[in-house]
């Protein structure tokens, strides 16, 4: 092969390699609560097949939404706005809104030559949980503990432990009902094991304050609500 062809097939395959990105070439930022969802990856594909780079990054919606949403964020410029326009166009899809924001949108914002792309989808169904009529938490023995009076009469006793001495690991859950005795409880484990919560006996009625009797890992112990 001769250099003057070298040099033209060269030539051309960095001609083929520029056409596969835009002249500008453009980063596309994706967060969603959801980054492995099936069209978080399709759009990332899209994206890519667009001549677009993209990161896929894991962030709640700011706002805390409930519904599906797709917003796209850019900078502070016509041209920034552009891009945004041209995005929307490639994603758009029938009956889906996409939205386009300015500048920042919670805590983000973009530099030229990056857009933001939000795509919130709400968590697949689930059981509905159970209404928690009470939370306590607190330090016991250095070890965090919570605890969650539910409505329906049960508890669930979580606990962690610190790993390496700046850890924290899950260190199981007890789970079993509980009955109001007095200005306390009494909660009963699924062995018919019995332990108490007992207010002090100063303590401000405006406070939940308890003190754990008669569990063998964590007698006088003190939960409380949560601040």
């Amino acid at each position: 092969m001769t250099i003057r062809r070298l040099i033209a097939l060269t030539l051309v395959a960095s001609l083929a390699a520029c056409a596969t990105r835009p002249a500008d070439v453009v980063t596309v930022h994706i967060f969603s609560n959801q980054p492995d969802h099936p069209e978080v990856r399709a759009a990332g594909e899209r994206l890519e097949a667009a001549g677009y780079r993209h990161r896929i990054n894991y962030a709640e919606t700011p706002g805390g939404l409930e519904v599906a949403e797709t917003v796209i964020v850019h900078g502070d410029s016509a041209r920034a706005f552009n891009r945004a326009q041209a995005l929307e166009e490639m994603l758009a899809a029938p009956g889906e809104s996409i939205r386009i924001e300015r500048e920042g949108y919670g805590n983000h914002s973009f530099t030229a030559g990056n857009l933001g792309l939000y795509l919130h989808r709400p968590e697949p169904d689930q059981a509905p949980k159970l209404k928690v009529r009470a939370h306590l938490a607190g330090s016991c023995k250095g070890q965090p503990v919570e605890l969650f009076l539910r409505v329906d009469h049960s508890y669930r006793l979580e606990r962690q432990r610190w790993e390496d001495g700046y850890t924290l690991v899950d260190a199981g859950s007890r789970q079993g009902d509980w009955t109001a005795s007095g200005s306390g409880y009494e909660l009963t484990g699924p062995e018919g094991d019995e332990w108490f919560l007992e207010p002090p006996l100063d303590s401000d009625p405006a406070v939940n304050v308890f003190f754990v009797r008669r569990h063998p890992d964590l007698e006088g112990c003190r939960l409380a609500e949560p601040l």
